[in-house]
């Protein structure tokens, strides 16, 4: 695990001769929650009560802490990071966690690894501190409460020793609790009895301990899952060109290929990340909606998604390019067929993810069926993208009918609209209607379909069936009517409602 924080003295400013402290409300007192280089080496400290602060140096600076842009700037360096390990955790307000196990070596060790991401850090002005250590609670505790380092799996002890109990990561009332009784560092309570230490302070002590002696596995939650499949293409000098970096997306897309298709599985949703100099990451990601490991078909699918960004902002160029498969599916060899039909399947999911990828997915839908007999619920809109694979997909690929005429209009209003309505007999069909001020003679009329509402969904009185008519006017236009509940005594009088249109 490599952690790395800023140093005790950075405050995210930039530094001067004046002392200048950032102060927040903490155990109901204003306390000092960081200081600058100058403030630091006059003796002020983290966690020191602001009265304390100005009693010794009555003319230091007080600065306001903002919270949202130091999390934004966290953010935006575990960004960074990623091109080191997609295992990345953030503990803010000024901690970032790297698991980097087995890529150390990728960079010439974790030394190196280490002055790599503290040089980055120092080029954009930032000050921090790294620590390597088996354990992320004790290469936390390193980084935060001593000038880090790497700490080699039996120096463990001696490292965590000197350190301040702050560095297990306690609660405030348990670290008072402690200071009071005499226990100031963690080496004051490594070799003593546990029984008694657990009975005063519960089991929590003991746990936090352990993780940092690397005894007890810790819960770490990363930022992105590390994906199966990925590919990466690092460059000794920053590429400038736009299509250049395509160009290396579709030789990234040809390695992922072989790698997907050694495992017989194919991309649902691609994510190309490319790494600025400066450390900001531009990702772009895209959706397929079939498993897909055509690398010709993955390179064009990006160049469509970079058309539409109209301006990828290069800036001083990408020094790392990495094309991953967040989301992958099973993909079987078949063999094509020679027919129209199967050719034009081919055509349509290709035009698909084209289309997804220029305007994005929530612009192009289908219907899908859903398990449900009323109307306005039994088909669903949804993304082309998100529908399941034919391998997986269970009940067909969407609503079908068998009938020359559509039982269903082929659009339905969004809620259901009354209307007036004249019938020869009550419990009769319509001899006309009036919808939207508008009057409609009936020429032909089907029906009624009796459809009764889901009762047991409902935790009142049982919901009014519905008879639904299909209709057609003088003037040749086509409706679907119905009218909620019946003709009975005791029950309220029925009403007619307009449902959808026939083309």
């Amino acid at each position: 695990m490599l952690a790395v924080p800023p140093e005790p003295g950075e405050t995210g400013e930039v530094l001067s001769a004046t002392k200048t402290v950032v102060a927040e409300l903490s155990r109901q007192a204003l306390r000092v929650t960081a200081v600058n280089e100058a403030a630091e080496a006059s003796g002020l400290k983290p966690g020191m009560t602001l009265a304390d602060a100005r009693a010794m140096y009555p003319d230091i600076q007080v600065a306001q802490p903002h919270r949202q842009e130091d999390l934004a700037l966290l953010e935006a360096l575990a960004d960074a990071c990623d091109r080191f390990t997609p295992m990345v955790a953030l503990y803010p307000p000024d901690e970032l966690l790297l698991d980097i196990t087995g890529c150390a070596h990728l960079f010439r060790g974790e030394a190196a690894l280490g002055r790599n991401i503290l040089g980055r850090f120092k080029r954009t002005g930032l000050t921090a501190v790294a620590a390597v250590a088996g354990s992320a609670a004790c290469a936390r505790a390193v980084a935060k409460f001593s000038k880090g380092g790497i700490v080699t799996e039996g120096k463990i002890r001696a490292a965590l020793s000197p350190l301040p109990l702050a560095g297990l990561q306690l609660p405030s009332p348990m670290l008072d609790a402690l200071r009071r009784m005499g226990f100031l560092r963690i080496g004051d309570i490594i070799d003593l009895p546990r029984p008694p230490l657990t009975a005063r302070f519960g089991s929590l002590l003991m746990e936090r301990l352990d993780q940092a002696l690397g005894q007890r596995e810790e819960v770490i939650a990363f930022r992105r899952l590390p994906p199966r499949y990925w590919e990466e293409q690092v460059f000794a000098e920053p590429i400038t060109q736009e299509a250049a970096a395509l160009a290396t997306a579709g030789a990234l897309a040809q390695r992922l290929s072989r790698s997907l298709e050694e495992d017989q599985c194919g991309a649902r949703r691609l994510e190309l990340s490319l790494f600025r100099v400066d450390g900001v990451v531009k990702r772009i990601s895209i959706g397929t909606s079939r498993p897909l490991r055509d690398p010709a078909l993955m390179k064009q699918l990006l160049a469509e998604k970079i058309n539409t960004l109209q301006h990828l902002d290069i800036g001083y160029g990408f020094d790392g390019i990495r094309l991953a498969a967040p989301v992958a599916e099973a993909l079987w060899p078949v063999q094509p067929g020679l027919d129209e039909a199967s050719m034009a399947e081919a055509d349509l999911a290709g035009l698909i993810d084209r289309l997804n990828s220029r305007f994005g997915s929530d612009h192009l839908t289908e219907f899908i069926a859903q398990d449900s007999h009323i109307p306005e619920r039994a088909v669903a809109m949804v993304p082309v993208q998100n529908k399941a694979s034919p391998a997986s997909h269970v009940g067909g690929d969407g609503f079908w009918q068998d009938s020359n005429a559509p039982l269903r209009p082929i659009r339905l209003l969004e809620k259901p609209e009354a209307i007036d309505v004249v019938a020869t007999v009550p419990d009769g069909p319509p001899a006309q209607f009036r919808w939207r001020h508008v009057t409609h003679r009936i020429a032909q009329v089907e029906g009624p379909e009796r459809i009764s509402l889901e009762w047991w969904a409902s935790s009142g009185p049982p919901p009014p069936s519905r008879d639904y008519f299909r209709i057609e006017t003088i003037d040749g236009r086509r409706f679907w009517l119905f009218r909620e509940g019946l003709y009975e005594r005791g029950t309220p009088t029925p009403r007619w409602f307009l449902h959808g249109f026939f083309a």
